[in-house]
């Protein structure tokens, strides 16, 4: 039996490559794919469909983007009620998120205000949507992902015989 071994001369990795490396684990260099904190609407929207699907059963839109000078945003369907579909509204000023709304008022999402009370600090705003911040007063992108979970939390819990539907639901890994 004859064995063929195979070497393989390799060059020194160059000082650019492992220093790179080297600055990625410890910190001191944040790329856009390593902090979601760090992304801007499209990219939060592709990192969102990357880890949920969109409710097919339902006809809708999933995601509406608008873009006006410096300020963007985009609304995805969040969940459906009977016939009616409410959206979370993201806003972001110069790539940076800047709110997030509910729209919906406190009656329309009765089965998970108190959750949602709980879990973050609501402003209502004149028109009845509900403006969403984390309990330090603060938006992220890894909020929007907090707030789709707890309201799909929700809705796995209420008891509404299937009048209440997630929107977005979590892909199997």
């Amino acid at each position: 039996m004859e064995i063929k071994v195979f070497t393989i001369n390799m060059k020194r990795l160059s000082e650019s490559i492992w220093s790179d490396i080297h600055k990625r684990s410890v910190g001191s260099e944040i790329r856009k794919e390593d902090d979601i904190e760090n992304l801007n609407r499209d990219e939060m929207l592709d990192y969102i469909y990357s880890i949920y699907d969109v409710n097919k059963r339902v006809n809708a839109t999933s995601a509406l983007k608008s873009e006006v000078k410096n300020t963007t945003a985009f609304s995805l369907a969040i969940f459906l009620y009977g016939t009616a579909l409410y959206r979370l509204l993201v806003g972001y000023k110069n790539d940076k998120i800047d709110r997030i709304i509910l729209l919906a008022n406190e009656r329309d999402c009765e089965w998970c205000y108190d959750k949602l009370e709980r879990e973050f600090n609501l402003i209502k705003q004149s028109n009845g949507s509900i403006e969403i911040q984390s309990k330090e007063l603060t938006v992220s992108n890894s909020l929007i992902i907090k707030i789709i979970e707890t309201i799909n939390e929700c809705i796995e819990q209420a008891n509404t015989h299937n009048t209440l539907q997630k929107m977005l639901i979590k892909k199997e890994n």
